[in-house]
């Protein structure tokens, strides 16, 4: 298991460690706490992995229901956040399956993290969401995920592998097979293009 961050304090892990704890022994308002301190991550991860706004939400909801089910789980040994990514994966990757059973469905996911700046630079971040959104809702979502987790957050591929519960090579594999496809979907996009070297 992965060791807590070493920019989390060991008194902000115990906290956490607690509050888990108050919450698994039914504590509502230890729960609705938790729940409060979880939401943020939950919603940009589900906004990532999922194309449809009514399917964010049923994502968003099932995996707080999960969260506060699995809390007792929860003892410090891993980073607060990564248990948190973890659930909200699996959960999405429930949700969406049930939803691709009934109709065809390419999610949206990777995009750059946010940055602090003028707005100018905000209306640049909205127009390459909207860009990256029309390429990235080609790509399959098992490939996608990876992507997401690697890219975007920034978790080694032993850590992504951890999380979906596949060997380090899968998770390789599908880096590969993702990144192949994007630099096909941006070939003729020039502002794509340039953004896809900087990966690289």
């Amino acid at each position: 298991m992965m060791s807590s961050s070493p920019n989390i304090s060991p008194i902000d892990v115990e906290c956490e460690v607690k509050l888990a704890a108050r919450v698994a022994a039914g504590d509502d308002a230890a729960a609705h706490l938790f729940l409060q301190q979880a939401l943020p991550r939950v919603r940009k991860t589900v906004m990532f992995l999922c194309a449809d706004h009514m399917e964010q939400e049923d994502v968003v909801q099932n995996t707080l229901v999960e969260l506060v089910k699995a809390a007792g789980t929860f003892r410090g040994e891993s980073r607060f956040s990564w248990w948190v990514d973890r659930i909200t994966v699996h959960m999405a990757s429930r949700v969406i399956s049930k939803h691709i059973r009934r109709r065809r469905i390419r999610e949206q996911t990777w995009f750059p993290s946010a940055r602090q700046g003028t707005l100018e630079d905000e209306m640049d971040y909205r127009k390459m969401q909207r860009a990256l959104s029309n390429v990235l809702e080609k790509i399959q979502l098992r490939d996608r995920t990876p992507l997401v987790l690697h890219h975007l957050y920034g978790y080694s591929v032993e850590e992504v592998a951890a999380m979906l519960d596949v060997g380090v090579h899968t998770v390789r594999s599908r880096l590969r097979t993702g990144m192949k496809k994007m630099k096909q979907l941006v070939l003729h996009d020039e502002m794509l293009s340039d953004w896809m070297s900087v990966k690289e």
